[in-house]
C-alpha cells in the first residue's frame, strides 16, 4: 500500500555532501529496506524512526538491533501480517503515525480526521493485551526519549 521509500535517497546525498544525516524526520523504507539497512550500518545514529514498516521480518530485525523506532500505520486495523510485525517491535520503539488523517482516503476511503489516531492506539491495545491509558503513556515516553528530552 505505500509508495516506494524516499529514505535512501535521503540519506545518499546528505552522505554525498559530507553532510551529518538529520534523522529528525521518519524515514520511508518501502521497496528499499536493505538498502536502507545497509547505509544505516555504517553510521551510529541514535534516533532513526521508521514510517509504516512492512518489509521483509529479517531486516526488521536488524533495524530493531540498530536501534529503530517505528510508527504504528493504519495498516493496523486491516492487515493481518501487518499485526504480526509490529509485535515483533519492542514496545518501547514504538508511536503513532501522526499523519494518518492523510492516509485514511486512500487506504479505507474514507474521509480522514485526527481522531482516527485512537483507532490505532485501540487496535495496538487490541494486539498487545494493553489499555488504551498504558499505550498513550508508552508512546509518549517512546517519544521523549527519541527527541532525548
Amino acid at each position: 500500500m505505500p509508495q516506494r521509500g524516499n529514505g535512501s535517497g535521503f540519506i545518499q546525498k546528505n552522505r554525498s555532501h559530507g553532510k551529518d544525516l538529520p534523522l529528525d524526520r521518519p524515514l520511508h523504507t518501502k521497496g528499499a529496506e536493505s538498502e536502507i539497512l545497509k547505509i544505516l550500518s555504517g553510521y551510529a545514529l541514535s534516533s532513526v524512526l521508521i514510517h509504516w514498516y512492512d518489509g521483509p521480518a529479517d531486516i526488521l530485525r536488524a533495524l530493531v538491533d540498530y536501534g529503530c523506532y517505528f510508527t504504528i500505520s493504519p495498516a493496523i486495523l486491516a492487515e493481518p501480517n501487518y499485526k504480526n510485525l509490529i509485535l515483533q517491535i519492542p514496545p518501547d520503539r514504538l508511536m503513532p503515525e501522526t499523519d494518518n488523517p492523510g492516509t485514511w482516503p486512500w487506504y479505507f476511503q474514507k474521509k480522514g480526521q485526527a481522531e482516527q489516531i485512537m483507532e490505532i492506539y485501540e487496535a495496538y491495545s487490541l494486539i498487545c493485551s494493553k489499555s488504551t491509558t498504558d499505550i498513550h503513556i508508552q508512546f509518549k515516553e517512546n517519544l521523549k526519549r527519541f527527541l532525548r528530552l
